[in-house]
């Protein structure tokens, strides 16, 4: 978790416990310290669900300032729906407190502190954590792509306010540094406030540049590669700038063995529980299919998995009968192909439900890559570089791309899933597993699914 992060955090957890406080003060004037010890812990468990909402919803994600109404709108989501969590835990666990007045008061209390605080965060993080001052040190695409996402997400915390090119630029923001002559680097450096240089050089190639560099050592200025600056803050990487060694780098040492059995249990019992938990839902999606449209219930589809070996997803059929009568096509934003209640199944994901089926045997797994047809496959590997890695884990039900609601009906589209793929495939793990299965609940809630 970033600094800023950990400050909304205790921000959170300060706004949390002073409710509680207030409450009790309120409710029970003349026994506080009594009500306080009855009360703290089982509120405690809320506040823990409560975190894992705001964070499944984007509320850490320090971008939330971009729009009040959006910040609102989430708090008001999250708030409503642990408040009926709530009750639930104290109706169907005994406890000692009264839940439907103490509750209510509690909720109204949190969430008339709550938004002020938020607000007020969002202006504190900006005005005293000012954003870092960036040198940018390499070729013109690059910059401008690197420039052009901060410029639009101060959020990120960077301020590029020097660009040392390695080719002359026909034009450039009279704001920003130009730095011409990389031998005098050093001496910018030293006499700058920049904290942190972004190449996209090679270094051993640049003999210039790496000089100044090295001599910069003692300023305790950051030096980032352009790669690692980009994965840092667009959570995917940059295939224009990867080449082979990135992958024998990042990918070459093989996932863990023990990570890998962790993994796999994880996603059998879960996807048991979660098969069990959606039995009662199955009839009435069989139902509602079978009224709606002419066709089989199920869906089969031979999709590419694990180190390229093809397998049989399983879902519920969304799409009309002879849907490919003209051959495989991608499903795109508002295909006409897709029945009234397939969109409905797509948006809830509930058309998904038989591909547990498919994590219980082992083809896929709860989180991974997005399974591709064999027939996308061959044409994507021959135009996208690097593609088949991604082959490397199981796909998943769901994804990095798939709780972005991503549609993919282009190579470029393709291409731009790929990077947040091999993001994945390079940093994956348990907390980030449970991240994204957090923000598929999200989705699932507010019917946003593809």
């Amino acid at each position: 978790m970033g600094f800023k992060k950990l400050l909304l955090f205790v921000c959170d957890a300060f706004v949390f416990y002073g409710s509680l406080a207030l409450f009790i003060t309120i409710r029970y004037p003349n026994d506080f310290l009594y009500n306080w010890n009855l009360h703290y812990k089982i509120f405690s468990i809320l506040f823990l669900i409560l975190i894992f909402s705001f964070y499944a919803v984007d509320l850490y994600e320090l971008d939330y300032w971009k729009s009040k109404a959006d910040l609102f709108s989430k708090t008001l989501k999250v708030v409503t729906i642990n408040f009926a969590l709530a009750i639930t835990l104290f109706y169907f666990f005994r406890t000692p407190i009264a839940p439907k007045t103490n509750l209510f008061l509690f909720t109204f209390l949190f969430t008339f502190l709550f938004l002020p605080a938020r607000l007020f965060m969002a202006r504190f993080l900006r005005l005293t954590l000012p954003s870092k001052k960036a040198l940018f040190l390499g070729n013109d695409k690059y910059f401008q792509k690197i420039s052009d996402f901060l410029r639009e997400n101060p959020h990120a915390g960077y301020k590029i306010v020097a660009f040392a090119p390695t080719e002359k630029i026909k034009s450039a923001d009279k704001k920003i540094k130009i730095i011409s002559d990389h031998e005098k680097l050093f001496s910018f450096l030293q006499k700058s406030s920049v904290k942190v240089v972004i190449s996209s050089l090679n270094p051993h190639l640049t003999k210039e540049s790496v000089s100044s560099l090295y001599n910069s050592i003692p300023l305790n200025i950051e030096f980032l590669s352009i790669n690692k600056f980009y994965e840092s803050i667009n959570t995917r990487v940059s295939l224009d700038t990867l080449d082979e060694f990135w992958f024998l780098e990042n990918l070459a040492k093989g996932e863990k063995k023990i990570q890998g059995m962790i993994k796999r249990g994880f996603d059998f019992f879960v996807s048991l529980a979660l098969g069990i938990i959606c039995l009662p839902f199955i009839p009435f999606i069989i139902i509602a299919i079978k009224l709606t449209s002419s066709g089989s219930i199920l869906f089969k589809q031979t999709r590419v998995g694990l180190v390229g070996n093809n397998f049989q997803i399983i879902k519920f059929r969304t799409m009309v009968k002879d849907a490919e009568k003209n051959g495989p096509q991608w499903a795109t934003q508002n295909d006409p192909r897709i029945t009234k209640i397939g969109k409905f199944l797509r948006k809830t994901h509930l058309d998904e439900i038989p591909q547990l089926y498919n994590v219980i045997i082992g083809n896929m797994s709860l989180v991974g890559p997005r399974p591709e047809r064999p027939e996308f496959e061959e044409k994507l590997s021959k135009e996208i570089p690097f593609y088949s890695i991604r082959h490397l884990v199981k796909p998943g039900i769901t994804g990095m791309t798939q709780i972005r609601s991503f549609y993919e009906s282009t190579t470029e589209d393709a291409k731009d899933k790929l990077e947040y793929e091999l993001f994945y495939i390079k940093n994956r793990n348990f907390f980030m597993d449970l991240k994204i299965i957090l923000k598929t609940i999200h989705q699932i809630f507010k019917a946003s699914g593809r």
